[in-house]
């Protein structure tokens, strides 16, 4: 049932995958992400499940730390970003949020830390549809 996405009403890391990391000394740091899965809304509990490409700016980068090493085909198994001591919904992300600190944690066990001022996911145009979600998200 391919249907005119509706507004986003998830965005979620998890299983997604970081292509590129980019760190500008005393600015940022972007991530790149490949498949992204985001659910649109398309009437009350039923979604459609779309992948992305998309990009994560962290500026006001106070310190960047990576622990053990990321392999080129490794997934996210979880991705948070704080702001402040709470944790913040990545559909917030989708406009600019004042943040404290975003970790990554890959499936091979390898964790990437980023404390920063702001956090802003840009999802990029060419999205494919996956499938349809039936259910409370």
């Amino acid at each position: 049932m391919k249907e005119e996405m509706g507004p986003v009403a998830l965005v979620e890391p998890h299983d997604s995958h970081i292509r590129q990391i980019v760190v500008t000394p005393g600015l940022s740091v972007t991530l790149d992400f490949d498949r992204l899965n985001v659910y649109h809304c398309i009437r009350p509990e039923v979604h459609q499940v779309w992948s992305y490409r998309a990009t994560l700016t962290l500026t006001g980068v106070a310190r960047f730390f990576l622990q053990s090493l990321l392999e080129s085909n490794d997934y996210v198994d979880d991705a948070v970003v704080f702001t402040g001591l709470d944790e913040a919904p990545w559909i917030e992300l989708l406009t600019l949020q004042q943040a404290s600190r975003v970790s990554v944690t890959f499936g091979n066990g390898a964790t990437l830390s980023v404390d920063c001022v702001t956090a802003h996911l840009t999802l990029q145009t060419d999205a494919k549809y996956l499938e349809d979600f039936c259910g409370p998200l």
